[in-house]
C-alpha cells in the first residue's frame, strides 16, 4: 500500500493481494489472479510486479481465460520505478 500511494495510486489495502514475494513462480501469480477473478468478479485488475516471466503470464490469463476483463500489467524496476507491460481487454 505505501509503494503504490507513492506512486499515486490510492487504494484500500483490503483489495490489495501478494503472492510469491520470494521464490514464487508465475504459475502462482497466475492461479492467485485466477482465484482473486472467480471470487470478485473484476472488470478490471491491475498487476505489478518485478518480473517479466510473472507479467506475461498474467496477461495471457485475459487472452486464454478472461477476454471480458481489463487486465493492465506494469513492470516495477529496481529503483521503483513503473512501466506499462501490456494490457488486455
Amino acid at each position: 500500500k505505501n509503494f503504490l500511494s507513492g506512486q499515486g495510486v490510492e487504494i484500500n489495502a483490503n483489495h490489495i493481494s501478494t503472492t510469491g514475494d520470494s521464490g514464487g513462480n508465475p504459475a502462482d501469480k497466475a492461479n492467485a489472479l485466477m482465484n482473486y477473478i472467480n471470487q470478485y468478479n473484476p472488470e478490471e485488475v491491475y498487476f505489478y510486479d518485478d518480473n517479466r516471466l510473472n507479467l506475461e503470464a498474467i496477461l495471457s490469463l485475459c487472452e486464454k481465460i478472461y477476454p471480458e476483463i481489463n487486465i493492465n500489467a506494469f513492470l516495477i524496476d529496481k529503483a521503483g520505478n513503473i512501466s506499462s507491460a501490456g494490457e488486455c481487454s
